[in-house]
């Protein structure tokens, strides 16, 4: 469902409010049922190296909130760090293939 909302009014919503990046994932379980669990992540890309996302997400019952920096090194080598509401933090480093 909300994949299905992100992709109807998606672009909109990012054009509106002048963001780059809105993702919404709903959480399922392993079984296929849905647990009312969902992620939303809206992010600006503010150069053509760095990136800022903020994301929440409801699980158990419980709310937790995540800022994510990342930062472009190479073609397909970027840093990531973050920390959350929950006092985790941490750094990686990652490398993406992008096929087109």
């Amino acid at each position: 469902m909300a994949e299905m909302i992100a992709d109807t009014f998606g672009d909109d919503i990012k054009k509106t409010t002048g963001i780059d990046i809105l993702q919404l994932e709903s959480n399922g379980s392993s079984d296929g049922e849905d647990d009312g669990g969902v992620k939303v992540t809206v992010g600006k890309h503010l150069s053509d190296r760095m990136t800022v996302k903020y994301a929440v997400e409801t699980k158990d019952g419980e709310i937790t909130q995540r800022a994510i920096t990342e930062y472009k090194l190479l073609e397909h080598i970027l840093v990531s760090g973050f920390q959350d509401t929950k006092g985790v933090y941490g750094s990686e480093l990652v490398f993406r293939i992008e096929f087109r």
